[in-house]
């Protein structure tokens, strides 16, 4: 029989860097299942090497949802989150509370020793309201609301945080005066209506935004050699991102887009969808045209806007979208990455995010059983379109990157480059645009990270949805370098 040391170095080992992706995860499994072990035989200084990983968090993931099953109860996962929770910072892994949330998440709160559960709801709510981790935040909200505790989550939600570089997350309030819906037109031939009331214009909503803060640097994208379902456009390549950007927590709600455009009030009621539903039928211009609405609705001025008016664009240079049902957009919309508007993100920012640094086939790993966990796609969307943050959030605090709805990045589709490309955007102008991240109505393979689609952007599958994206910065409004679609390097003023 194995001995405590052995499974510590078991639990301590990280996979070889020669490992192939198929056998990564009983690797990972086998990590997972001593260091469960370890917890029901009490050994709690030696389970949190389990949660250290450098580009596959596999062992991490497998601890989640191992523990419950083998009998791991939740006073042994309490004990080891305050093992880690009342350490210093970097004496743990910095994902060790990550994991042990997720994994408290697999029972019900009514499990949690009643003495206990005040003191370790309050310290749910602390960590929600105050972490600086993104991960944290994410695990301590979904945690929160698992349990029952919905309006204290709220509270978080709904409260203002402003960017500052020692935070991986941040929260903006957006006031905004809804659109109203057009007067309907009398029919041909009747006889002129009685001049309408005018109508009052409708109330104010106050919509919170939770964004995560990725940092500027050099990372790979593209899936490796041997993953499974791999595509050949999916190269596995560098990028060089040379400022900060910050991506939505979560996708932008029907409630949301009916705000910019009553039309979709239609289409919700078509589809049998709610309010709260994550946006989904929506074409790119839409999207982007969203992302400006948005900006202006915060009080922005022109020159923080990455995408200019479509009024101001001379129509030779940027001829309108042919397609009459966005043809007041130009087909080719410029974007000024350095402006800190609203913006679709990047399909590199995308992939970024949503790999975390993790170079597997899904953010939290490589095993495909496990993607119900994260993310919504045919095997258990029940056939629709879900409401974001209902499942768990990603190890950097994001929900729904895979599946749910795909989500539109700005960049036209091309294939990789083979060279390292700093700020890639795609080619200038083409007939696709990219989206990511799967759909509900689509199998596994999928909602990979690195799978690439793509759709003519007055495209409104039931499919597409969207998120924001921004670029943070303590210099002034509209200051530092921005890139333009073409290249070149400009002022953001």
């Amino acid at each position: 029989p194995a001995t405590i040391a052995d499974l510590a170095r078991v639990v301590a080992t990280p996979p070889p860097e020669s490992l192939g992706s198929v056998e990564r995860v009983p690797f990972g499994q086998r990590r997972a299942n001593a260091a469960v072990t370890l917890l029901r035989l009490g050994e709690r200084e030696q389970v949190p090497p389990v949660f250290d990983w450098t580009d596959d968090p596999e062992a991490l993931t497998q601890f989640i949802f191992r523990c419950r099953e083998r009998g791991v109860g939740v006073g042994p996962l309490l004990d080891c989150l305050k093992l880690v929770g009342d350490a210093p910072r970097d004496r743990y892994p910095r994902d060790a509370r990550y994991a042990l949330l997720l994994a408290l998440g697999e029972f019900p709160l009514d499990l949690v020793p009643e003495a206990q559960r005040p003191a370790l709801l309050k310290q749910l709510a602390d960590w929600y309201r105050d972490d600086p981790s993104s991960g944290v935040h994410g695990a301590s909200g979904w945690l929160l609301r698992q349990w029952g505790q919905a309006d204290v989550a709220r509270q978080v939600d709904e409260t203002p945080v402003p960017y500052s570089p020692d935070r991986e997350w941040f929260t903006l309030a957006v006031t905004v005066t809804p659109t109203a819906l057009p007067t309907p037109k009398a029919d041909e031939g009747a006889e002129p209506a009685k001049p309408a009331e005018p109508a009052e214009p409708p109330p104010a909503k106050t919509f919170h935004y939770t964004f995560i803060v990725f940092p500027a640097g050099e990372y790979a994208v593209g899936s490796v050699n041997d993953e499974p379902d791999r595509a050949k456009n999916e190269v596995r390549h560098p990028v060089r991102l040379t400022r900060p950007f910050a991506l939505l927590d979560r996708e932008v709600t029907l409630e949301e887009l009916i705000a910019f455009h009553p039309r979709y009030v239609g289409f919700m009621r078509r589809y049998d969808a709610k309010r709260e539903d994550a946006v989904f039928g929506t074409d790119w211009y839409d999207a982007a045209g969203f992302c400006r609405w948005l900006g202006q609705q915060m009080g922005l001025p022109e020159t923080d806007q990455p995408y200019p008016d479509p009024t101001t664009l001379d129509k030779v240079q940027y001829p309108r979208e042919p397609n009459p049902r966005a043809n007041w957009a130009p087909h080719a919309w410029p974007l000024e990455l350095g402006r800190r508007g609203f913006r679709l993100p990047s399909e590199a920012e995308w992939e970024v995010a949503c790999r975390g640094g993790a170079r597997t086939a899904y953010g939290y790993g490589g095993e495909v059983a496990l993607l119900g966990r994260f993310g919504w796609f045919t095997d258990n969307s029940g056939k629709k379109v879900h409401p974001p943050r209902e499942l768990r959030p990603s190890l950097r605090g994001l929900f729904d990157l895979h599946g749910n709805v795909f989500e539109w990045t700005h960049d036209w589709f091309a294939d990789y480059p083979t060279e390292a490309v700093a700020n890639p955007l795609g080619p200038p102008s083409d007939s696709y645009r990219v989206v990511r991240g799967g759909s509900w109505s689509l199998v596994a393979a999928i909602c990979r990270t690195a799978l690439r689609s793509s759709n003519a952007p007055p495209d409104r599958s039931f499919n597409n949805g969207f998120r924001l994206a921004l670029s943070p910065s303590e210099v002034p409004a509209g200051g530092g370098e921005g890139r333009s679609e073409k290249g070149e390097v400009r002022s953001g003023r």
